[in-house]
């Protein structure tokens, strides 16, 4: 028996004939004593008795300290119990041994990874693909560790490259379209007129975007918009300048060596780029918050938004309004998150440019490079994914928050604003298009509801159909059949029966449940009266609501003309006697009809001025009723000429600025 016999058997699986062998030639001095050892070592690993096989692989690693495949050995067997420097230092010491081989770098840099050294980790791996382009297990763990990196454009032409290696193991890739960087422009041309929707989840964002399709190349006419142009000759500055969303995958063929590397190279300099942004961002707040601020008229307000948020868009364009008639300088700043996706730099080029003296915006927390003497105003209208999460806020001396409700309070309180800077104010009507029609109209005697269903919103989307929705969901509509009272600690006792958090029973299922089953009353008292209804989401597959669905119908003058013609409007909302769709109705003089919240919302409850339900008897009741209330003294003062003098007169008292110095008289 000789190492050569010993060797044929570990190659054929014989490995208790290996170890008896090794054992018997162990028992007595060997001139190739490190090599029985480490066979030894390797057969004891393969026949699950790692315990055993650690001494003898460390004995056969001291034996011969210059053998590469020993070292890797032995810190295979330490990374397996978990001693991840102990083993580092082994391939460490294995790579001079023989720059060949690739496993010396591939290990180290999958225990520089599961150890958290992230960037050593990248450079070893670098150095191991580029040494091997053809390693898998190289592109794997570096698809890996930039995906922990949140890098995830890099990780997904290394995930397609190893897909291409190892077609027996392949990683899922997402299915979804995703914005891409195209290496052939015909391609992009193909998918970008296919006009694939990317979801707002993809993109961050709480709205569906458009696939953006880079290429290099030049337009050609009749391409889609969505197909965007790179000059061959300036890519980083393209993608330096611009403030489209940044690609999500790059399209390559990874059969080819010359476009795997091509993609290697562009993800690396996407991500330099905006690695760059970023810090000439943080040396452009400092700059920018160093320069002077004169209290110099007029005073200049900045309302930013977003073209696809309609609501905020429509909020933002009626305060713009309002400032603008009281004498202020008025900027608007719509970013189009359909296919935009601005960083500090973007909002900072555009802040230098205006250098307002207030700021204010909806539902967003955007205060951190702000200038020291500029005032922050936040109109809270939702729970946003910001106040969500729990985060605690940097606030300023200069920051003014106004909330729609005492069930917004607790969020942003929660979030470090201080009690003095928390002011109510309820939704508006935009005087200049919700108002009496001029000259009057003949109502017609029909019903209208004008809002989205709530059925295909967030978390609820996700979870109605799971045994827990359900649960919650029939728990909320039997009592709202039953006209019971919904008060709000019944959210939290949903929510510990069935799992949900406290957040998705309230503000999505109770939300729901109260906004779609209402319009299904309304819609099944059309008995009595023509029923209209108006909106998104997905009317148009609820079988209730359907035969009454008249389609989307635009904000604003479109909404009014509804307004002025109907003699009633549904208004429904589980908590909030101040809504936005409440404050509309009653300027434009259609009678309210409105589900009961009164116990639950905040004064003033409009008792006189609007017709009340909350069962389906009862809203039928309102529809045959001779009693007509006189709405339009609700929104007398919901309008945004009178928040606009509010939020000045506001900055005023906290001596913020001298608004009369300035030009602004409020009496």
């Amino acid at each position: 028996m000789d190492i050569a016999q010993l060797i044929h058997w570990y190659q054929t699986g014989e490995m208790a004939k290996v170890q008896a062998g090794c054992q018997q030639l162990l028992s007595q001095p060997h001139e190739q004593r490190a090599i029985l050892c480490y066979l030894l070592g390797l057969s004891l690993m393969q026949s699950g008795r790692e315990k055993e096989a650690g001494q003898w692989l460390q004995e056969a690693a001291l034996l011969q300290p210059t053998h590469a495949e020993f070292q890797c050995d032995w810190g295979n067997w330490l990374e397996l119990q978990g001693r991840l420097t102990e083993a580092e230092a082994c391939y460490r010491q294995a790579i001079p041994l023989d720059l060949s081989s690739p496993d010396p770098r591939w290990f180290l840099g999958r225990v520089l990874a599961k150890s958290g050294k992230t960037q050593p980790a990248l450079i070893t791996l670098t150095e191991l693909v580029e040494r091997h382009p053809n390693h898998a297990g190289g592109h794997l763990w570096l698809a890996k560790v930039f995906i922990e990196s949140g890098r995830h454009l890099e990780a997904s032409v290394h995930v397609g490259i190893y897909n291409q290696l190892s077609p027996q193991h392949p990683l899922a890739l997402d299915s979804s379209p995703l914005d891409s960087l195209f290496l052939q422009i015909q391609e992009a041309r193909a998918c970008a007129k296919q006009r694939h929707k990317v979801t707002g989840e993809k993109i961050h964002c709480g709205f569906d975007g458009v696939q953006l399709c880079f290429a290099f190349g030049q337009k050609e006419e009749g391409d889609p918009p969505s197909l965007i142009a790179i000059p061959p000759d300036g890519v980083d500055q393209f993608f330096y300048q611009t403030p489209l969303r940044l690609p999500s995958q790059i399209i390559f063929d990874a059969a080819d060596p010359q476009q795997c590397q091509r993609a290697r190279q562009l993800a690396t300099m996407i991500h330099t780029v905006q690695q760059h942004r970023q810090e000439i961002g943080v040396r452009h707040i400092t700059a920018y918050q160093q320069r002077p601020l004169l209290p110099k008229g007029p005073l200049r307000i900045l309302l930013p938004s977003s073209r696809a948020d309609l609501d905020s868009r429509f909020f933002a364009e009626g305060m713009a309004h309002a400032f603008q008639a009281m004498g202020c300088e008025v900027r608007t700043l719509f970013e189009d998150l359909t296919r935009e996706r601005y960083d500090t730099l973007n909002w900072l080029d555009l802040f230098q440019e205006f250098h307002p003296h207030v700021v204010f915006s909806i539902s967003q927390h955007l205060n951190y490079w702000f200038h020291p003497q500029t005032v922050n105003v936040i109109w809270w209208q939702d729970p946003v994914g910001q106040l969500c999460r729990g985060e605690r806020f940097a606030w300023r001396p200069r920051d003014i928050n106004f909330s729609f409700s005492r069930e917004l309070d607790g969020y942003i309180l929660q979030a470090g604003a201080p009690e003095d800077t928390l002011l109510r104010q309820g939704f508006c009507a935009d005087e200049f298009i919700f108002k009496p029609a001029t000259p009057p109209l003949a109502r017609e005697n029909k019903v209208v509801f004008v809002g989205s269903s709530y059925v295909n919103k967030g978390i609820l989307a996700e979870t109605i159909q799971t045994p827990a929705g359900q649960k919650v969901y029939h728990a909320l509509l039997e009592r709202m059949e039953g006209g019971q009272p919904f008060p709000r600690s019944l959210a939290g006792q949903l929510a510990a029966e069935s799992g949900l958090s406290e957040h998705a029973v309230f503000w999505y299922y109770l939300h729901y449940v109260i906004r779609d089953q209402c319009v299904r009353w309304l819609c099944q008292a059309s008995d009595l009266l023509p029923v209209e209804v108006y909106g998104g989401g997905k009317w148009a597959e609820d079988p209730v609501v359907a035969p009454f669905y008249k389609g989307y119908l635009p904000r604003g003058e479109a909404v009014a003309r509804l307004y002025h013609q109907a003699k009633f409007t549904l208004v429904s909302h589980p908590f909030d006697l101040h809504s936005e769709r409440l404050m509309e109705v009653a300027a434009c003089g259609s009678i309210p009809i409105v589900y009961d919240c009164r116990p639950w919302s905040e004064p003033p409850h409009w008792d006189d001025h609007c017709l009340w339900f909350r069962t389906a008897q009862e809203l039928r009741n309102c529809l045959q009723t001779t009693q007509w209330p006189d709405p339009t003294p609700i929104a007398q003062q919901a309008n945004y000429q009178t928040f606009a003098r509010r939020v000045l007169q506001e900055v005023a008292k906290r001596e913020f600025w001298p608004l009369q110095e300035m030009g602004i008289t409020l009496e």
